[in-house]
């Protein structure tokens, strides 16, 4: 909780003793404002895509499943019931070691489903023999981050104007265009069997203020 105090009419005089002392005539403004804390993460609540309902299967603690849907579209799509007011983000983890391919992030518009329409996404894409994680911009390819497992953790969050990226807690890259605006979590999957898991996002709470006065006494 941070305080501000506003202080006027404070009067020192020296006494007879040559020692300091002080007469507290004021009235102090205070003013209580809720500090903001770093958002928590829960359990995704998924509105799916047109194709999304069709194609995309739900599982707990906000997994997602694409059950559905040709192999070479990205035509399945979700986007978490939590709207990002100020800080906050989402947090997954993928399936390594089988076919799968899809994306997450933060976007400003949801127009489609594809993953080029996410504005700040991570590209999850896993073959039997190879895991690797890009970021995106769009459709901008962007910061290479390397390998991943089952257990490993990415997270996408908004700090501010900046939107950081995380993989297993570590910042890996930040994004160069400031970020405005209420942000979604969108994600977009391709190939039928891509799983997402894990958790997701969540938005700041309010700031909340008040005021009241207090008179202090003198001493």
């Amino acid at each position: 909780m941070n305080r501000f105090i506003s202080l006027t009419g404070l009067k020192w005089r020296d006494s007879a003793a040559s020692h300091l002392s002080v007469t507290a005539v004021f009235l102090a403004l205070v003013t209580t404002i809720t500090a903001q804390q770093p958002p928590e993460f829960q359990s995704a609540q998924w509105t799916l895509g047109p194709s999304g309902k069709t194609k995309l299967t739900a599982g707990q603690n906000g997994a997602l499943t694409k059950s559905a849907g040709i192999s070479t579209l990205w035509d399945a799509g979700a986007v978490a019931g939590n709207r990002i007011l100020r800080d906050g983000g989402v947090s997954f983890k993928g399936l390594a070691g089988g076919v799968s391919q899809f994306a997450v992030g933060l976007n400003l518009v949801d127009s489609n489903e594809l993953n080029t329409d996410i504005d700040h996404a991570i590209l999850l894409s896993s073959t039997t023999t190879t895991n690797t994680a890009q970021v995106y911009h769009g459709a901008t390819p962007g910061v290479l981050l390397g390998s991943f497992t089952n257990q490993t953790e990415f997270t996408i969050r908004r700090v501010g104007s900046q939107v950081l990226f995380f993989k297993d807690n570590n910042l890996m890259h930040t994004s160069t265009t400031p970020s405005v605006g209420i942000m979604s979590v969108d994600c977009s999957f391709y190939k039928p069997g891509s799983q997402m898991g894990h958790r997701s996002s969540t938005s700041a709470t309010a700031v909340a203020t008040s005021s009241r006065r207090v008179t202090a006494p003198a001493r």
